[in-house]
């Protein structure tokens, strides 16, 4: 019977984005970036806070200088005179937008140093001095203004622009920015390369022991790495594997001894039934199948011949086997119909299985001489008989499988048998497999081998065309329980 396979976990090898060092690293490196950006904020407002006061200072002692000349120079002209040398002696570099002028008592400007005389700096620079205040904008540049009081009620006002107050402190800024960046990579880097030593290399080797595991290959075991917690993780995980395969030696053991009985309970075919040469070939998927067949002599000497197929395979559908054999042979002793044998098979299976457990199955009667037989199928696979000419006919007959319904009822059919045909009897799983490129083995397929290969004896019949199938699905063993039987009719 067809099933699904269990394949073995795939191991996904996951992005360098997607692991836990690259994203515990960025989380460090956020944690960092966010610290250290907080620290050169708050130091590049502090410093500039600190450059703007002192060169304020500055500027207010500079003004006191101012006014101290003006109250020692009672001659307008000769002060006006020193203003402007005092401001041409200003480098450009040093002090740019450098500018001074004196205010009278309601705020008129009586001097100005005409070296680099401008109107608009002026006018807001008599305007910051009315609001008190110490900084302005003139166009796109700032500026920041200081004032003294001279004894004969003036104010002298000297201005200076920011600009290279802010250039520093943009140069210190890129400098420090530049510093946090190699930081933050290098702890990146460090972050990283732990993670790799000390999580991700532990980890990885666990995920690879638990998969491996998965595939019941109990023999690994993991490397203790890593911290602390990641070996005794570790030592969980090779303590598990270890009880794990001790219980794998027991079924193991178990699965063969069962399957030593259920070969017990198959017949051994003589080389002579009832004018038949018999050749059979029986692979269970597992240690136990739910294919069976099996051969009772009946007391008028015909041979009742069975082929099962329990859904599934396994230690469940061998149980199953074993029942409707019990059953088979019961009834093999009271009837000789094979339409009434398998109506009592599937009353007694259906009363103890489930909803979707069920079992195909294939009677044949040979009477003795052989020529005729009666067969009677409950949905199983029809026999195919190969005649001397190379054509196949299917031995069909109309009944549900075992155990769908209670009082399900069977057709008894009848053939002639002559010399030099050949009669086979199967199951699904001989011809239900896939190739790697999913392609299906299917029934003309068989068929075709069935009737290319009559020239060989029985026996060796059998043998190649299982071995075709094997090397089609590219696999030892079969997906599925398989059983091909062969009825080779020979002369009286």
């Amino acid at each position: 019977m067809p099933h699904q396979i269990a394949g073995a976990p795939v191991r996904r090898v996951p992005r360098f984005w997607d692991t836990l060092a690259f994203r515990v690293g960025v989380l460090v490196n956020l944690a960092v970036l966010l610290v250290l950006g907080m620290a050169a904020l708050i130091g590049y407002r502090q410093e500039r806070a600190g450059l703007l006061a002192a060169e304020t200072e500055r500027l207010k002692e500079e003004a006191k200088v101012i006014a101290v000349a003006y109250a020692r120079m009672p001659d307008a002209e000769v002060f006006r005179s020193f203003l402007d040398e005092f401001c041409h002696q200003m480098s450009v570099a040093v002090s740019p937008g450098h500018h001074i002028i004196a205010l009278d008592e309601h705020g008129q400007i009586l001097f100005r140093a005409h070296a680099r005389a401008n109107t608009t700096l002026e006018t807001e620079m008599v305007q910051t001095v009315r609001d008190g205040i110490q900084q302005f904008t003139s166009g796109a540049e700032g500026f920041i203004v200081a004032t003294a009081p001279s004894s004969r009620r003036l104010t002298i006002a000297v201005a200076q622009s920011t600009d290279p107050i802010r250039k520093m402190i943009r140069q210190e800024a890129v400098g420090r920015a530049t510093s946090v960046v190699v930081l933050s990579l290098l702890i990146f880097v460090v972050t990283i390369l732990g993670l790799l030593v000390w999580v991700r290399q532990p980890l990885s080797n666990l995920l690879y022991v638990v998969g491996k595991i998965g595939a019941r290959d109990f023999d690994v075991r993991a490397k203790s790495m890593g911290t602390t917690d990641l070996r005794l993780l570790a030592d969980g995980v090779n303590n598990m594997a270890g009880s794990l395969e001790r219980v794998e030696r027991a079924r193991l053991a178990e699965m063969l001894r069962a399957k030593e009985i259920q070969e017990s309970l198959l017949p051994t075919l003589t080389e002579e039934v009832n004018g038949f040469r018999c050749a059979v070939q029986f692979l269970p998927a597992d240690n136990v199948g739910g294919d069976l067949f099996d051969l009772v002599r009946q007391k008028d000497g015909s041979v009742l011949v069975a082929v099962l197929d329990v859904s599934g395979h396994g230690v469940p559908a061998a149980l199953y086997t074993a029942l409707l054999r019990t059953v088979f042979r019961y009834e093999a002793e009271r009837a000789q119909d094979p339409a009434t044998i398998l109506a009592e098979m599937n009353a007694r299976l259906h009363a103890v299985t489930r909803l979707e457990d069920f079992a195909t199955c294939f009677v044949l009667r040979i009477a003795p001489g052989g020529d005729l037989v009666s067969y009677a199928r409950a949905g199983h696979d029809p026999a195919v008989l190969v005649h001397e000419d190379g054509t196949l006919q299917d031995l069909e007959s109309g009944g549900l499988p075992l155990g769908v319904l209670p009082s399900a009822s069977y057709v008894t059919s009848q053939e002639t048998i002559v010399f030099h045909d050949r009669l086979f009897l199967y199951t699904d799983g001989l011809h239900e497999v896939f190739d790697n490129e999913g392609r299906l083995f299917g029934r003309e397929r068989l068929r075709d081998l069935l009737r290319g290969t009559t020239s060989f004896s029985p026996q060796d019949q059998v043998r190649h065309i299982v071995e075709q199938v094997r090397q089609f699905g590219q696999a030892t063993d079969l997906a599925d329980d398989a059983t091909l039987i062969c009825l080779a009719k020979q002369r009286e």
